[in-house]
């Protein structure tokens, strides 16, 4: 485990990461280093960094775990810098989205230890004012080690964010990106190109109106930093390229079986989609540990979470995460509550119903 961490970039990913440790590791020691003055000063306010500063320096990387959280155009310059700086049993990582281009950079360095992750953590917002202690709590986390990663620098980084609540599994780099370019990075492209054709075929506003939880929940990830999304598309650019073709080609499929009415062929993608969507939220295959959730129907009223949240602390289950649903499209109000065991979740549903609600289990596996 690592005794003193750096952190490069305190923004909504680096802040959060630099609260997880001081909250969960209080014993290691931990710098930081962004261009912004105020968070700096925040951080140190809050106790959350010993020491910071706007620049890097070898004072402030004077640490066992150096972590690069900054748009990724910008690590390979961090890297260079830093190689010049740090101790040969330095570890050097990111916590970036695309992590073979990264690798294939750390590896072209001589002199470093270095190792690729990605949390697959985070929101819409940005900035350490956003950043939350927990953000990593039960997030799968990918480590993906460069040819010149060691065995120790691997396990270090994998302790670290097993103790602060993360999922993490190493992947290697090309891997990674393929699947990250599928899940991650083509629904932002889809994301943005839905938002953009409510802008530009609504020319009275009703459609923007009237959109609600389906159009709000797929088109989220669109709020996010149009600047950084323009980084990572970029430098996964030719997997991305591929998902993007492939998803091409199923809406022209789409398309042709609704202009030619043909109701058996429609059944058969949507079918096949729901069958597919439906072990992603039920199955249990995977490589991250199944969890459970509860679903409750509730209403749009003054301490109803309040409610429900005493109710299971006071039986001792364990509430993992909150969310719930606003909108009334589909499923009417619902907060869905996860939980860690099956019998957690079957007892929450036991309680919530003898208590006037109306719950329903449904075990998921992210």
């Amino acid at each position: 485990m690592f005794n003193s961490v750096t952190i490069i970039g305190l923004g909504l990913i680096g802040g959060s990461l630099a609260k997880a440790i001081h909250t969960k590791l209080p014993s290691v020691r931990i710098f930081a280093i962004d261009g912004c003055n105020e968070y700096i000063d925040a951080a140190l306010k809050d106790g959350v960094i010993e020491k910071g500063g706007i620049c890097i320096t070898k004072e402030l990387c004077d640490s066992d775990l150096v972590m690069i959280c900054t748009p990724i155009s910008t690590i390979p310059g961090i890297v260079d810098k830093l190689a010049t700086l740090v101790s040969g049993n330095t570890v050097i990582s990111d916590a970036a989205s695309v992590n073979k281009y990264l690798c294939d950079y750390a590896d072209s360095v001589d002199g470093i230890r270095y190792v690729s992750t990605h949390p697959m953590a985070g929101s819409e917002k940005k900035g350490y004012f956003t950043s939350l202690p927990f953000l990593f709590e039960n997030a799968s986390t990918i480590i993906s080690p460069c040819s010149k990663s060691d065995d120790e620098a691997i396990t270090s980084l994998t302790e670290l964010y097993n103790a602060i609540g993360a999922l993490p599994v190493t992947v290697a780099p090309d891997r990674h990106d393929s699947a990250a370019a599928l899940i991650s990075h083509l629904p932002h492209i889809v994301a943005s190109a839905l938002v953009n054709l409510l802008k530009d075929n609504d020319p009275d506003g009703l459609a923007h109106r009237f959109a609600a939880g389906g159009f709000k929940d797929i088109t989220r990830i669109a709020s996010s930093t149009p600047e950084m999304w323009t980084d990572i598309s970029l430098k996964n650019r030719d997997l991305l390229l591929e998902s993007l073709d492939s998803f091409t080609k199923l809406i022209e499929n789409y398309r042709e079986v609704l202009a030619s009415g043909d109701a058996v062929a429609l059944n058969n993608l949507l079918s096949s989609s729901k069958t597919e969507r439906d072990t992603l939220s039920g199955g249990t295959l995977g490589i991250i540990p199944a969890k459970y959730r509860v679903n409750v129907e509730v209403e749009d009223k003054v301490g109803v979470t309040s409610k429900i949240s005493s109710i299971l602390t006071e039986a001792g289950i364990s509430i993992k995460n909150i969310a719930v649903r606003d909108s009334r499209e589909y499923e009417g109000g619902i907060m869905t509550i996860t939980v860690a065991t099956a019998a957690d979740a079957e007892h929450a549903c036991t309680l919530l119903n003898s208590n006037g609600f109306t719950a329903r289990t449904d075990k998921y596996d992210n």
